[in-house]
């Protein structure tokens, strides 16, 4: 099983936290805190895993996105590559949002790039 997170420095590594899990941080050039590059962090991440699987030769049978912004990755890397994806979602950008109004009368600040794609 390979993991893969967006690296915060330039340089690709992986480590192996067992030995049938490989941990893979794909060069995305995401420095921390920088909510600026963060949206363009999809593209990226997307180039880097395509890049990641032709130079090792990895093909897989499924694919997990685990947060909003791995969700469009994987979104398209599974009609790409014709392989079954399922998501896991931490919270709902419009549900987040309308809870942050109703407990603290203050407007919601997910991206309208994460609402949007959340609704399919």
């Amino acid at each position: 099983m390979d993991i893969f997170t967006a690296a915060r420095t330039l340089a690709p590594h992986d480590r192996r936290p067992s030995e049938n899990v490989r941990a893979v941080h794909l060069r995305a050039g995401l420095s921390t805190g920088s909510t600026g590059t963060a949206w363009a962090l999809p593209e990226r991440v997307h180039r880097e895993f395509r890049r990641f699987v032709s130079a090792q030769r990895c093909s897989y049978d499924i694919l997990h996105g685990h947060y909003w912004l791995s969700g469009i990755v994987a979104a398209h890397l599974s009609k790409e590559m014709n392989i079954p994806m399922v998501q896991n979602f931490h919270s709902i950008g419009l549900l987040k949002n309308i809870a942050l109004r109703k407990t603290s009368g203050k407007e919601g600040y997910d991206p309208v790039l994460r609402l949007e794609r959340e609704k399919g």
